[in-house]
């Protein structure tokens, strides 16, 4: 109700300054014509009360330049004063005054000081308007010459007058129907301006009242026409946004509902926070989890949630406004992959997306094979022990040749399983302490370890008249597990002097990359085609199978590398082409 009284008040506001301003602008007009008739009409008043006296006094001196008896001339002048209320004075060539329409002549002061007088004694006709000593009251004034004699003087001076009051009145008379004919002119203009006022006002206020629909989500209400162009044009544009609105939000609508329906449905945890440390939004698993009422709302996150890592991990996002990463321990729910990302909208409070998936039964059937593959190994190692003693004995026994063949491939091979089974129960050792190893990191020199895996394969590379050289600082430290990564680099330089062919360069460098450290085995052996680099890493995958088991390979080194880089906060990656040589490289993160 306020929302329409307000535009109610806006609609009459807006009439208000339509009428007020064309009336004002009317009555403007019309103030300013009658105020101009008026000082035309006065002018006109004044002119022709001159023009009266004019004539009149004309008369009177065209009957004395005539010679008529003075007693005709007085009685005329006595019928002006009685019709046309106007003075005659006659005044001698000395000032005297002879004759007067409405004083005694004898009585009255000579006239020859007066200014009219003199210039009409002079042959001047003058008009004047002064303060009569006679009457005492103020007169307009014409004095004319009259009775003309040879030596270009006048006899007589023929003065009339009319009060300057009856001009007054017909002045205040013309004011009054001024007034009036304003007056009249202003109503009209008033009713004119609220016509105009109401004309415009009215399909303003259908139009906001039709705006007030549209805002309250009533879109099928239809604009009504009216006679201005410009206002059918708006409505035609207001009824077409709607339509478009009305379409909009039902997609968006659906889409929400859609988008509803997923987010509650969800198998993982997902939930929004602020960083003000509220719960925005949150899915049924996640309810179910931390047992949350589902209708509950703006929640407190440390207070809902209750896990230290979790609450961590979620700070780490708005501090680096990173995405991060990272396995939780839910107390007895089990472990959880967590992923909490910024959005990237803009709004007072930074938020993220925290998503949740459970890896308890990943993690129980990854630690399952692990345990299997380091049990199946450990078993493995005592047969296949006993078989390289039992063969050993049969190749130092008197037997036949083809025995001592057989014996020594019983052998040969009883070597590569254990080499084998040896690899199996490292890298078992690796993916099973890997979350829990940096806890027993140390820290040493890059290049002692270098020098240590180079001078390990020295017979080797001799043989192969390989050339080698080691380029790292001498301050160049690392954190992590001095024996893993020396098992790593060494198996790098193993491979390099293997596969590397005949007067190979090995060259084994450390360096700073940012926040990790890089150590790389390059070789300017025969290169990796490049179809096969991406699977380098793979357990058991092999370029050349056959002259990989030729030469004792087990197919999991470079397995054993990606790990102990992983598990050092890094990464293994290689760079070869044919014929150019390979560079193998891993990362350790200085941070741990």
């Amino acid at each position: 109700m306020s929302d329409i009284s307000n535009t109610n008040g806006k609609c009459r506001s807006v009439f208000f300054r339509i009428f007020t301003s064309t009336l004002g602008l009317c009555a403007l007009i019309i103030i300013s014509a009658v105020l101009l008739g008026y000082s035309l009409l006065e002018r006109d008043l004044e002119r022709n009360a001159k023009n009266i006296l004019g004539v009149s006094s004309s008369l009177i001196t065209d009957c004395l330049d005539a010679g008529l008896p003075l007693d005709k001339i007085s009685r005329a002048a006595k019928s002006f004063d009685t019709e046309l209320n106007i003075r005659t004075t006659l005044i001698g060539s000395r000032g005297e005054v002879l004759f007067d329409s409405e004083a005694d002549a004898l009585k009255m002061p000579n006239h020859l000081d007066r200014t009219e007088v003199k210039k009409a004694l002079n042959g001047e006709k003058t008009f004047e308007q002064r303060h009569s000593e006679t009457l005492f009251k103020r007169m307009i004034y014409v004095a004319a010459p009259a009775g003309k004699i040879a030596n270009g003087g006048v006899k007589f001076c023929v003065r009339q007058s009319i009060p300057a009051s009856s001009l007054a009145k017909s002045r205040q008379l013309l004011a009054a129907d001024c007034a009036a004919m304003a007056s009249i002119a202003i109503l009209a203009a008033a009713v004119f301006s609220w016509l105009i006022a109401k004309r415009i006002s009215t399909p303003l206020k259908r139009l906001t009242g039709l705006s007030i629909q549209y805002t309250n989500g009533n879109f099928d209400v239809s604009p009504r026409k009216s006679n201005i162009s410009e206002i059918d044009t708006l409505s035609d544009s207001l009824s077409n946004m709607a339509r478009n609105l009305k379409k909009r939000i039902k997609s968006l609508k659906k889409r929400n509902y859609e988008l509803d329906e997923i987010f509650g449905q969800m198998a993982e945890c997902v939930f929004i926070c602020s960083q003000d440390g509220r719960i925005r939004r949150f899915n049924k698993a996640l309810a179910k989890l931390f047992r949350i009422p589902e209708d509950a709302e703006n929640l407190d996150t440390a207070a809902s949630l209750r896990n230290s890592e979790l609450l961590e991990a979620i700070d780490e996002t708005f501090r680096t406004k990173k995405a991060v990463s990272k396995i939780v321990e839910v107390s007895t729910e089990g472990s959880y992959a967590i992923t909490s990302t910024p959005l990237p909208y803009n709004s007072q409070n930074a938020r993220a997306l925290i998503v949740m998936r459970n890896v308890s039964p990943e993690r129980r059937a990854e630690r399952l094979r692990r345990e299997f593959v380091s049990g199946v190994s450990h078993e493995l190692k005592t047969p296949i022990t006993s078989i390289k003693m039992c063969a050993e004995t049969l190749s130092e026994l008197d037997i036949s040749q083809d025995a001592k063949h057989f014996a020594q491939m019983i052998n040969s091979q009883s070597d590569r399983m254990a080499n084998l089974v040896n690899d199996m129960l490292l890298l078992s050792r690796i993916e099973f302490t890997e979350e829990y190893a940096k806890k027993t990191f140390t820290r040493f020199k890059v290049r002692g370890l270098l020098a240590e895996a180079l001078s390990s394969h020295a017979p080797q590379a001799e043989s192969m008249e390989d050339s080698s050289e080691i380029i790292c600082p001498e301050d160049l430290e690392i954190s992590g597990d001095r024996t893993l990564v020396l098992i790593a680099v060494s198996s790098l330089v193993d491979n390099a002097v293997k596969y590397g062919g005949k007067n190979c360069k090995i060259t084994l460098s450390g360096r700073k990359d940012g926040d990790k450290t890089i150590i790389s085995v390059k070789d300017s052996g025969p290169g990796i085609a490049a179809e096969y680099l991406p699977r380098l890493f793979e357990r058991f995958f092999r370029v050349d199978k056959g002259r990989s088991r030729a030469l004792g390979g087990t197919g999991l080194g470079l397995a054993i590398v990606k790990h102990v880089a992983i598990m050092h906060g890094g990464e293994a990656t290689v760079k070869s082409q044919i014929n150019e040589g390979s560079e193998f490289s891993i990362s350790i993160a200085d941070r741990l």
